[in-house]
């Protein structure tokens, strides 16, 4: 059984990708519990959606795709019987009201009063109003500086660390309303493409600036928030990066409600909060500030979906008179936002127009033709030497010989036409996890589970059964309880009414949330937590590092202690010793 919250949040698209095969083929034998704001990731992972919003939880059969379509039929044919049962309602108030004085007609006016109690509140045949969308959030950001064109060149750029060499030959424009996303793996440069734009990191040969002088540029990455004012509470920082503007408190505290800090939350101190909170602040700060060049590495890790929405929604709209570059994992959300993609991979940089689908489709073309032409170009190479082979002996065909020889040069490594063999993708990672433990068929049972705190209800009503094999995704807008439906699971909060329950007696439960890395043994070395938690097994070394480069600990980063980690490699450290610990229910909160 496993719990996971948000398990993909500080992984990229190659780890993010591994996890999914992994969560499909591991899952048979288990159940997997998972709450994240990853769509594309839902929909490659979860059979079952459950949606907690407005106090009710639905269940939906199928994937992220299909519960969009499903809730909109469920939401369309609630609205059409709601307003059937409005217009009999008002249909009989109108006999009610026309007979009322009419003493023929006393037992008709007791009959239609009695059909009318039971179609109001309180009554068997009452039904609620369908919760409509909400309302679309507006808020008027600070318009861009104006500034030329062209805001970024990057020219013959190659660059680098220690003997490694990153990328080489970039050449990159960059103009006023372009959305770009840099992807690839992890370790392929895509963070140190954004510093060498910044200027904060020179390349090793080439060039690369922000080459408009009027250029007003805002960088976000999740570190800068520990350079946030830890002496001010939340509202205070947007008040004083809103200080130049007209903004009205009411619309201050609407944005950082979108930004997941509502009620009494944003009187927080910032000292207070945790990583991901301070990350939320800085890029909630940075978006009042005038700019016309956006730099953002990974900007919706620690938001939920509605906030998510939100900003693909402010960046499409806002970027026609800026430009904006960012590193994301979200799949999803670089189809909806960015308009060309930059991907950097063995040390070569492709750019494709187009959104993630796109780069999909273009890239296989790209990778197919290129194939071809070195295949054929492998057959011109392996004629050319069997001609000088055969002839060389010939005086006759000397001057032949010296012309296939030079023409075998031109085709060989250092040749003006030699075509290098192209990068094939990546072999598939394989790792011997531990097998799920037998369970029973039902795992969890959540029957008229209500719950809330304080005053508020998150939800009534719960009736959820989760079986082995079943991969089920929580998703809601923020603070809609799909956190506190994983703790009501696991036990570490009991309902105000119902029964929430692991009834399976052979269930071994995991369950990952961002804030268990605390726990982790902090005087020991990331090598030695893995090891430790796989001491059981007969895992290699080797398998060992192989795993840690999967959760994005290469070369020597694996013998850093845990005590130096961010907050993101802690829980990455976290998961990863999570998954090598036999279970067959996974909980998981955004892994």
């Amino acid at each position: 059984l496993l719990l996971l919250d948000e398990p993909t949040n500080h992984m990229d698209l190659d780890s993010v990708e591994w996890l999914e095969g992994y969560l499909r083929e591991q899952t048979s034998k288990l159940a997997l519990v998972l709450v994240s704001h990853d769509r594309e990731f839902l929909d490659r992972v979860c059979t079952k959606m459950v949606e907690t919003e407005y106090g009710v939880t639905h269940s939906y059969p199928g994937n992220y795709r299909s519960f969009l379509k499903l809730k909109g039929e469920r939401v369309r044919l609630a609205t059409a019987a709601w307003e059937a049962q409005q217009k009999e309602i008002k249909a009989l108030k109108a006999d009610v009201s026309r007979l009322r004085n009419n003493e023929a007609a006393a037992a008709t006016v007791r009959a239609k009063e009695r059909a009318l109690a039971e179609l109001q509140p309180g009554g068997d045949k009452h039904m609620p109003k369908p919760f409509t969308a909400r309302a679309r959030f507006g808020f008027r950001f600070p318009p861009a500086p104006r500034c030329s064109k062209e805001l970024i060149e990057l020219e013959g750029v190659e660059h680098g660390y220690g003997g490694s060499t990153l990328f080489s030959d970039v050449d990159l424009c960059i103009e006023r309303g372009d959305r770009i996303a840099i992807i690839g793996p992890n370790g392929a440069g895509k963070s140190t493409l954004l510093r060498l734009i910044l200027g904060t990191e020179t390349p090793r040969r080439g060039r690369a600036e922000v080459v408009a002088p009027n250029a007003v540029t805002r960088y976000f990455e999740q570190d800068q928030a520990n350079a946030l004012p830890l002496d001010k509470t939340v509202l205070q920082t947007v008040q004083d990066a809103s200080a130049s503007t007209d903004h009205t408190y009411e619309e201050l505290r609407a944005l950082l409600g979108k930004f997941m800090f509502k009620g009494e939350k944003v009187e927080d101190k910032l000292s207070l909060l945790s990583g991901g909170e301070k990350a939320r602040v800085a890029l909630c700060r940075m978006l009042l500030e005038p700019s016309n060049l956006l730099l953002l590495d990974e900007p919706t890790n620690h938001m939920d979906l509605d906030s998510v929405e939100w900003l693909e929604g402010y960046l499409r709209e806002q970027t026609s008179k800026l430009a904006l570059v960012l590193v994301s994992h979200d799949r999803e959300f670089l189809d909806r936002v960015c308009t060309k993609m930059v991907e950097t991979e063995y040390g070569v940089t492709h750019s494709y127009p187009g959104n993630y689908r796109s780069f999909l489709k273009l890239k296989g073309e790209r990778v197919r033709l290129a194939t071809a032409a070195w295949e054929a170009q492998q057959k011109e190479i392996k004629a050319l030497k069997a001609d000088v082979s055969r002839l060389r002996n010939n005086e006759a065909a000397a001057a032949t010989v010296r012309a296939k020889e030079r023409a075998l040069a031109e085709l060989q490594p250092g040749g003006d036409k030699h075509m290098p063999k192209p990068f094939t993708a990546r072999a598939r990672f394989g790792f011997r996890f531990p097998p799920a433990p037998r369970c029973s068929k039902e795992l969890i049972e959540l029957e008229g589970v209500e719950h809330g705190y304080g005053g508020s209800t998150l939800f009534s009503d719960v009736d959820l059964c989760i079986e082995r094999g079943d991969r089920i995704a929580i998703i809601g807008p923020n603070g809609a309880g799909k956190s506190t439906l994983l703790r009501l699971i696991l036990g570490t909060e009991t309902p105000r009414r119902g029964r929430a329950e692991v009834v399976a007696p052979n269930a071994v439960t995991r369950y990952f949330e961002q804030d268990q890395a605390n726990a982790l043994p902090l005087d020991k070395t990331v090598l030695q937590t893995v090891q430790d938690a796989s001491a059981s097994t007969d895992h290699t070394y080797e398998e060992l590092r192989a795993l840690l480069g999967k959760f994005m600990f290469k070369g020597e980063k694996v013998e850093d202690k845990l005590s130096l980690l961010s907050g993101g490699e802690k829980a990455r450290v976290a998961l990863c010793r999570m998954l090598l610990e036999p279970s067959n229910l996974l909980l998981l909160d955004e892994p």
